[in-house]
């Protein structure tokens, strides 16, 4: 019988490790995590979920625009509707002015059409369009201002410390 190895990336140590096979090998006397790999960002920081033990980080307290990362909590967000029942996936929402000329990424979203919140999750996740994020913010708390509060107040709740949204797509803000 042929042995099977299946390999996996473990997210929390950057390297590949076997995940599965025939006979385990034994374990090392003591676990060294490698160093982290050269990465071009300005500033990161790699926590394992597990134990919350920082891996790596490279000036993980600069402030930093946050850019299509706000989109992350902004799904958040949307998600949290979806589970509650507040927002159906098959809803459709009209597509304000303010949403339709959104700068920077778009999903290319037509003004006064509707769209379903699924193709506007889609837009958002997918394209990064800052149109279906807008047009989600606004179909749930009104305004997109009224959204950047929200996503404070979650930010807040999550021990965000540092954390401060103007808008829900992360387009810069003076």
């Amino acid at each position: 019988m042929l042995r099977s190895l299946l390999a996996c990336v473990s997210l929390t140590a950057f390297v590949a490790v076997p995940c599965l096979a025939e006979t385990p090998a034994p374990a090392p006397a003591t676990t060294a995590i490698p160093t982290a790999p050269q990465v071009g960002a300005r500033a990161y920081i790699v926590v394992d979920y597990r134990t919350d033990k920082i891996l790596a980080a490279k000036d993980a307290t600069a402030r930093e625009e946050p850019a299509s990362l706000t989109k992350l909590m902004t799904a958040y967000i949307v998600f949290q509707e979806l589970a509650a029942g507040k927002l159906k996936l098959n809803e459709q929402v009209m597509v304000s002015e303010h949403a339709w000329r959104s700068e920077g990424s778009r999903t290319f979203i037509e003004l006064g059409k509707p769209v379903s919140v699924e193709d506007l999750i889609l837009g958002m996740i997918v394209q990064s369009g800052n149109d279906a994020t807008i047009a989600l913010a606004e179909r749930i708390a009104g305004t997109e201002e009224t959204f950047a509060q929200m996503m404070n107040a979650n930010a807040k709740r999550l021990n965000m410390v540092g954390s401060h949204f103007e808008n829900s797509s992360g387009l810069p803000s003076p």
